[in-house]
């Protein structure tokens, strides 16, 4: 019921604890999005440290099934796990 579940994301705060996020974050949003607006999205990436943000223009909660989404979080995701080179001493 969706009822049910929009009362339960209304209901379900954890922004004092993404502070505490430490794995790399890629927070993503349909700039038109009307159950998550873009400056609550944008204050939420705000508040992971190191967070990337993306904002579609132009689109609503349905990003997950724009090809542009997929090429993103395919990029993040290979850019989150390629190791990085190691620190030389001079």
């Amino acid at each position: 019921d969706v009822a049910v579940e929009l009362a339960a994301d209304l209901q379900h705060d954890t922004r004092d604890r993404l502070a505490a996020i430490r794995a790399p974050a890629l927070v993503v949003c349909g700039a038109e999005d009307p159950y998550f607006p873009a400056d609550v999205v944008r204050e939420t990436a705000a508040a992971i440290p190191g967070a990337r943000l993306t904002l579609y223009p132009h689109k609503g909660h349905d990003i997950v099934v724009d090809r542009q989404f997929a090429i993103d979080v395919h990029a993040f995701l290979k850019g989150a796990l390629e190791p990085t080179a190691p620190a030389t001493g001079t």
